[in-house]
């Protein structure tokens, strides 16, 4: 019969881990964290985005099918790629816009964790 570890976290003493370092270290988990979830969201933006664009594709098949002569034909496809840029050009606009937010709130972010970690680790910024 096997018996099961469990995990325990080894004690650090303080004087290998001072003050200063573990507050760093708590601000850069929280500031990766909220970015690995932004890019989480911005993916699956993107993701819904493209199962749309995927479902418009299926249904120009259908839209051409349909067509009694070549100038329907014609003009269901350019008003299929007319949408598509568009919607392309709309939809990457919105992501990069606010993944250009997210860098600049992470940028800020870091900024006051940093300085609220110097300060409670007795550690002050160079001037």
């Amino acid at each position: 019969m096997t018996t099961k570890r469990t995990k325990q976290a080894a004690p650090m003493p303080s004087t290998f881990l001072p003050e200063a370092l573990s507050t760093g270290m708590v601000a850069m988990v929280r500031a990766q964290s909220r970015l690995a979830t932004t890019v989480i969201d911005s993916n699956a933006e993107v993701l819904d985005f493209l199962r749309g664009r995927l479902q418009k594709d299926r249904n120009l098949i259908d839209e051409i099918a349909d067509c009694n002569d070549a100038t329907e034909m014609m003009d269901a496809w350019l008003g299929f790629w007319t949408e598509a840029f568009t919607g392309y050009t709309n939809e990457f606009t919105k992501v990069a816009l606010a993944n250009v937010k997210t860098a600049s709130d992470a940028v800020q972010e870091i900024g006051r964790e940093a300085t609220s970690g110097t300060e409670a680790g007795g550690i002050r910024p160079a001037a």
